[in-house]
């Protein structure tokens, strides 16, 4: 689809399989890299995977809130794995973190919360638990850099906010359910599916 998209490509591209919300899949991922790029290592890391106020609490396979698990944890693995690749080239690397402005309505102590005792159910709230990851986001991107900086590593790790952008993120948001938002917009007439696709980077 890439070379469709876009022309010859120069780079080879390969596709992994990736679950964020299974620890054991990451750990399976980050294997398949060490065989394959043990000789090249990796240059960047994107953080970028993501969910966004699921509705109903749900949990990753490992016990833990979706958002929190997917958004953050499932990434602070992956990097963590990961760290043995990075920079091994010789250039410098970087880890980016795809937060969001969200992470200003975050909680440090309600995450703390969650991180410390995910068996002690708090009251979900959709958008308090979204904003939260992001604000895991950004703490874990500067303790990253920090470290990155004291060990003396040719590498750096930042946060951003994405500004809008056409995915299917906020899926929930618009219909309540786990489904493209290319198949809701499907349920309405023309004009009303026009005016939503326009729209689709702000919904």
């Amino acid at each position: 689809q890439l070379r469709a998209a876009y022309g010859k490509l120069e780079a080879e591209v390969e596709v992994l399989r990736l679950d964020l919300a299974d620890l054991q899949s990451l750990r399976d991922f980050a294997s398949e890299c060490d065989q394959r790029l043990a000789g090249t290592g990796i240059d960047v890391v994107i953080c970028n995977a993501g969910v966004m106020a699921v509705p109903q609490r749900l949990d990753t396979l490992d016990g833990f809130e979706m958002q929190l698990g997917v958004n953050h944890l499932g990434h602070f693995a992956l990097c963590g794995h990961l760290l043995n690749l990075l920079g091994r080239s010789g250039r410098a690397a970087r880890v980016v973190s795809v937060s969001s402005l969200a992470h200003r309505l975050g909680s440090a102590a309600r995450l703390l919360q969650e991180l410390e005792c995910p068996d002690v159910r708090q009251s979900y709230n959709a958008w308090a638990a979204y904003s939260d990851s992001k604000l895991a986001n950004v703490m874990f991107a500067k303790e990253l850099d920090r470290r990155f900086q004291a060990a003396g590593c040719q590498a750096s790790a930042v946060s951003l906010h994405p500004g809008l952008c056409a995915t299917d993120l906020a899926r929930y948001v618009v219909s309540g359910k786990d489904e493209p938002l290319e198949v809701t917009y499907s349920k309405y007439a023309a004009p009303v599916q026009a005016l939503l696709q326009a729209t689709r980077g702000l919904l």
